[in-house]
């Protein structure tokens, strides 16, 4: 029998070039039937047709009649038959809409009593304000006359069913395909970038923030196939879309996604790791329209590959917090915008700031500075993201979780002891970081610990979403992560009644005591089966160490156990976790996180920047390049005039040909002498000097390559110190943590309590959006001290309990102390109150320390850098009485 093919739809052409096509697509016949009967028993609102195909059911609901969309819904559930041919999954319509005048609710599959609808708004305000539903308008329009106005209009229903609707093959065996439809926020994230491109062509780059649970994964699959097929003038804007992933891997359900939407021959080609390193070469001189590839693979590109500059390139970056990362960033940039007779370093070069060629497409729901900064949009209030879909808004719509819904905070009580009876002196920060490894790693601590978790996890957690709830244990190391599941696994085995079935993630191997470990020998199974095992019920508690902490996406987990200090992106990412949304246990998923080492109010602090917009406030400065540069020479163990030797050189070794190799050989040995100059004056330098030194050089190296991608470096001597030091900081060594001390035998940490602290629930989280660079100048602290007095420091922080009428003693007589200060009282008759509140801020620490002999315990509590909260809400009250009786003149 030959095959006929009927087409019952005429698609839009890209490209005017084809008179016929474009005429065809005029021949597109919409209909619109009002009350139309699709059995004896069901009369529906408005179905709209396609050439004599339905395809949108609506039923409209007045608000003012006492009716919205939830009675439309609750219509489709109860009153419409999935059978009816009309409704029949498939065969019938493509999709059914629940709208009222101010919200629209969608569903493309109805199955009764179960049917999910999922909101089809626009979002309601805008940045800081964005959330669920739709604006209102002060004119004569309903909130929902996007509708009419943009989505059912001709060219919109058929772009949808060309470009965007598709059958996904079920992830459950023999189950059915599921129909797609793009929600809003990801039809208009690629529409309104696709004008701007039309626009603007590759003068631009584009940054999208959309929180977890926005779909990115489609969005990134429409968005590829579009700018692929996209033109302009009858021309191709871009003759390949290239998606890359900062993993090491290919993300699977990204490679999936991709090659879900429908394509011919070659137009893909997804270099993942089966595929050779040359594989990647001939896709960007191929003819593949899309590559997908990770960005590590672009430093493996065959160097006689020349001339791609020629060539329009969409790079759709995923993951933009991360992979932004210079030197891979640039690899990336350097191999789009090579021509042919560049040495090395002009190709460099060549490749800073915004390449003509190149246009970014970076989706992120963490935007870091570096991100904004590089492909972020001028907006009001400073650099902002091209498009938005908020953490605000995913969490009103439903599309994820609240994490911080239910976080209880615990305090971790010991008392650290010196045994040694030596009393060295130490590099405080390290001193404190080694401290702090070997209480994190105590056997004692662990153990109170797990005696928290495995009865709040087994009695609490392992029961709830049918049996199949899943909790994972954040630690900071990787021995910690070791010990915590060999004592898991020995209180299970105690306590036969424990719902428990443990697994535990770490990389490479690790030795604690006597014996070494692996993640596979401990699991008894390898480390790429790990996510897959832990997906079924033979395991139910995951303790991980850095691994599994991003990208891992495991509907279940509704518990995270925090015993690691976490901040800013990470802290997001990590918690984050536990935010996926079960479609089999949509109502029944309640998250819950126990904080072992951080407060609730330092997890809102890195939350707040990314719950609504995000924007950069000011910018990096390139001139601080040269600010660092002085800095670095200033030390005297970098000679410019070696400096400019060792470019000469570098010019005359490319020059060389491979055939050459005695030369080549006695310039490398010339070349290694240049930096081991540098290497010898450092080395004679004191301790701090050389450590100094280092910090100051690996500044200059961060912020080199960061600003390289920003703009144009015009100073190309800049460039050349930049290779120079990355040569000479390989060569330098500045000793061991603690100043080169091992500590484990001169202290130990006893008294392990972990003690409840609170327990907040249905936490409020204010949008802060301003994130800022950090200072590159920034130096931590070489100050040193003995180990006493390091351990002393470290106890304060398990502070005594102070009795409430010797506190309001304590303050009255500190009162006392701020009314006798002299300088405060100048300060409070020569200003107004508002400048006095700094004087009195600043001069709080000094009155502080003289009470510091008549209550000793006290004073160093409330001065402790920790303690400041508790130091501003005690003394805070006084400061307008204070400044009231000193004003007095």
């Amino acid at each position: 029998i030959e095959q006929v093919t009927l087409s019952l739809m005429i698609k839009k052409p890209e490209s005017s070039i084809n008179t016929q096509t474009a005429l065809q697509y005029k021949t597109n016949v919409f209909s619109l039937i009002p009350e139309l009967c699709a059995s004896e028993k069901e009369r529906v609102d408005l179905v709209i047709f396609l050439n004599g195909f339905p395809i949108f059911t609506f039923e409209l609901k007045f608000n003012t009649s006492g009716q919205n969309y939830e009675s439309a819904i609750e219509q489709y559930r109860k009153k419409r038959s999935p059978k009816t041919p009309l409704f029949c999954f498939k065969t019938g319509a493509i999709a059914h809409f629940a709208m009222d005048t101010q919200e629209v609710y969608m569903t493309t599959h109805l199955e009764g009593d179960g049917t999910f609808f999922r909101p089809f708004n626009r979002g309601c305000g805008e940045g800081v304000n964005q959330g669920k539903g739709n604006p209102f308008t002060m004119d004569d329009k309903y909130p929902v006359s996007y509708m009419w106005e943009d989505v059912l209009s001709p060219d919109s229903i058929i772009e949808l069913l060309s470009d965007f609707i598709f059958l996904e093959k079920s992830k459950k065996k023999g189950g059915e395909p599921n129909l797609i439809f793009p929600r809003f926020h990801q039809r208009s994230a690629v529409k309104e970038v696709l004008q701007s491109v039309l626009e603007f062509g590759t003068d631009r780059n584009y940054l999208f923030e959309h929180s977890p649970g926005s779909g990115k994964t489609k969005t990134i699959a429409w968005l590829s196939y579009r700018l692929a097929t996209l033109h302009k003038s009858n021309k191709a804007v871009f003759d390949h879309v290239i998606i890359v992933t900062d993993r090491t891997v290919v993300d699977r359900q990204l490679q999936d996604q991709i090659l879900s939407v429908d394509h011919k021959g070659c137009f893909v080609a997804v270099i993942d790791d089966k595929k050779s390193q040359g594989s990647l070469s001939d896709a960007l001189t191929g003819n593949n329209k899309i590559i997908v590839s990770t960005i590590q693979k672009f430093s493996y590109v065959y160097p006689n590959i020349k001339n791609l500059s020629s060539r329009n390139y969409a790079i759709i970056i995923d993951e933009a917090h991360s992979s932004t990362a210079g030197e891979y960033m640039a690899n990336v940039k350097e191999v789009l915008s090579r021509e042919s007779g560049e040495t090395t370093s002009q190709r460099a070069i060549n490749a800073q700031g915004k390449l003509p060629n190149v246009c970014f497409f970076a989706f992120t729901a963490t935007p870091t500075p570096e991100a904004l900064s590089m492909f972020g949009t001028a907006g009001k209030c400073g650099i902002e993201p091209f498009h938005l879909y908020s953490m605000k808004q995913a969490i009103e719509e439903g599309y994820i979780l609240d994490v911080l819904a239910s976080y209880v905070e615990y305090k971790t009580y010991k008392k650290v002891i010196k045994t040694d009876e030596n009393d060295p002196l130490l590099k405080s920060a390290p001193a404190k970081r080694q401290i702090a490894h070997i209480i994190d790693t105590d056997d004692e601590n662990i153990r109170t610990f797990v005696e928290v978790v495995a009865p709040h996890f087994s009695d609490n957690v392992s029961h709830t979403m049918a049996g199949c709830a899943k909790g994972m244990v954040v630690t900071a190391s990787r021995e910690a992560a070791v010990k915590c599941y060999l004592e898991m696994k020995r209180y299970i085995e105690s306590n036969k009644n424990m719902n428990i079935r443990p697994l535990v993630a770490f990389t490479d191997s690790i030795s604690v005591g006597d014996q070494t470990y692996t993640e596979s020998g401990l699991n008894g199974f390898s480390e790429d089966s790990l996510p897959k095992k832990f997906a079924t019920r033979d395991y139910n508690l995951l303790i991980v160490a850095d691994k599994y902490q991003t990208g891992f996406d495991e509907k279940c987990l509704c518990a995270m156990y925090v015993r690691k200090k976490l901040h800013g992106v990470a802290a997001v990412q990590t918690l984050g976790r536990l935010n996926r949304v079960h479609p089999d246990y949509f109502d029944s998923k309640q998250v819950v996180v126990l904080d072992f080492e951080n407060s609730l109010d330092d997890i809102k602090k890195a939350f707040e920047p990314y719950y609504t917009t995000t924007t950069l406030s000011g910018d990096i400065n390139p001139k601080g390049l040269n600010t660092l540069l002085s800095n670095v020479l200033g030390y005297s163990i970098i000679d410019p005039i070696v400096v400019d030797k060792f470019r000469e050189l570098s010019e005359e070794i490319e020059k060389c040909s491979d055939n050459d190799k005695p030369m080549l050989r006695k310039h490398e040995a010339t070349l290694t002498n240049y930096i081991h100059d540098a290497k010898r004056k450092w080395e004679e330098r004191s301790d701090k000097d050389k450590r100094n030194f280092v910090k100051d050089i690996k500044s200059y190296v961060r912020l080199y390559s960061f600003v390289s991608l920003i703009e144009k470096q015009s100073d190309v001597s800049l460039y050349y110190y930049y290779v120079y030091i990355k040569y000479l900081i390989r060569t330098l060594s500045v000793g061991e943590p603690g100043g080169g001390c091992d500590l484990r035998d001169k202290i130990k940490a006893e008294g392990f309590q972990q003690k409840f602290v609170k327990k907040t629930e249905k936490t409020r989280l204010n949008s802060r959006p301003s994130v800022c660079f950090p200072n590159p100048n920034f130096v931590t602290s070489d100050e040193e001290k003995h180990l006493s007095e390091i351990i002393d420091e470290i106890n304060a922080h398990n502070a005594d309990k102070f009795d409430v009428d010797g506190i309001k003693g304590l303050l009255e007589q500190i009162k006392g102390m701020l009314l006798a200060n002299e300088k405060l009282k100048v300060m409070a008759q020569e200003n107004t109150l508002d400048k006095f509140k700094s004087s009195y801020d600043n001069s709080l620490d000094d009155i502080l320390l003289e009470g510091l002999d008549s209550n000793n315990k006290f004073f160093e509590f409330i001065l402790a850098e920790d303690n400041e909260g508790y130091k501003q809400a005690l003394l805070g009250v006084f400061m307008p009485e204070v400044y009231k009786q000193l004003s007095k003149k």
